[in-house]
């Protein structure tokens, strides 16, 4: 069987001799993460005020998270040839504007993790088998990106809309950098896995071709749209629990349970982003279905809302 090194989540590639573009992926291997460094926990936490979905408001719960199963995508397969991460990026940036809902366009944090089926409302406890995303100043989504596990990840994005429901973000577009540029022979076959919990919700994405020396964004190839049709069929399913940190908050406190849903991927090759034989490249930005920029102009210039 051929292998394909590539993107996985938030990971790198590599290529060989196979052919085709945006599609989606029903088969994948995964590995069971036994520990990550930092990662166990154990906090009693307020939930949030507006908490939801059998969650109590305002009520101490002891939140565990034992980092003794967190789920990784090591490969995936597409008619024969099998894929294999190549490596993970060096540092996500989210690009956050002030709306009417979040005025300050502050650091508002929202994951989702794996949990029980049935929330404990007796003795309060949240037993959750991924790792804590162990961090400073808060940056859990940024953390959670990185890592890529499937059984723990940000949680709505995109959804700048209050009247939607309670999860709404004041994120714009979210930059995921490699700082040493790559490039490929076969832009066919190199590309990005992106995976999504729902594996129904559109998005735009652009390849980052050029960085300043902080990293960020300085050029973006052309955007290309991404609709639901073009996910794969369930790779995994979980029951997950939102958690959620305020501007104002100094903890991720619990927020929703999220019956199962199951978690669906597309891969996306750099010929489908329009790069060109060994063209360098740095990562990718994401963005909502909603977004018109076109050009790298209108890209980086995330704070109009048009």
């Amino acid at each position: 069987m051929t292998k394909i090194y590539v993107t996985c989540l938030l990971a790198f590639l590599i290529v060989s001799t196979y052919c085709f573009g945006q599609t989606g992926v029903n088969t994948v291997s995964t590995v069971t993460t036994i520990s990550v460094a930092g990662g166990t926990s154990s906090q009693v936490i307020k939930s949030h005020p507006d908490a939801v979905n059998g969650v109590q408001e305002n009520t101490n719960y002891t939140v565990k998270y034992n980092n003794n199963g967190n789920v990784n995508i090591n490969s995936f397969t597409i008619s024969g040839k099998t894929y294999v991460k190549y490596g993970l990026f060096d540092t996500i940036i989210q690009r956050r504007v002030a709306n009417a809902w979040e005025t300050t366009g502050g650091n508002k944090q929202q994951i989702y993790c794996e949990g029980p089926l049935l929330i404990d409302n007796l003795f309060h406890t949240m037993n959750f088998p991924v790792a804590f995303p162990q961090v400073i100043n808060h940056a859990y989504m940024e953390r959670v990106m990185k890592e890529g596990y499937i059984n723990r990840g940000s949680d709505n994005v995109f959804n700048n809309d209050p009247n939607s429901d309670q999860t709404f973000n004041n994120i714009e577009r979210v930059d995921f950098v490699t700082t040493d540029a790559v490039a490929s022979n076969y832009t066919n076959l190199a590309g990005f896995l992106i995976a999504e919990r729902g594996g129904n919700d559109p998005f735009k994405i652009a390849a980052i071709t050029g960085i300043d020396a902080n990293g960020n964004p300085t050029s973006f190839g052309s955007v290309l749209s991404v609709n639901a049709s073009a996910y794969g069929n369930n790779i995994t399913s979980a029951v997950t629990y939102v958690m959620r940190k305020d501007a104002t908050d100094n903890a991720l406190r619990p927020f929703s349970l999220v019956t199962s849903q199951g978690i669906r991927a597309v891969f996306i090759s750099f010929s489908n982003l329009g790069i060109v034989t060994n063209q360098k490249i740095y990562g990718y930005s994401l963005m909502a279905a909603d977004v018109t920029a076109t050009t790298s102009a209108q890209l980086l210039n995330y704070t109009n809302n048009t």
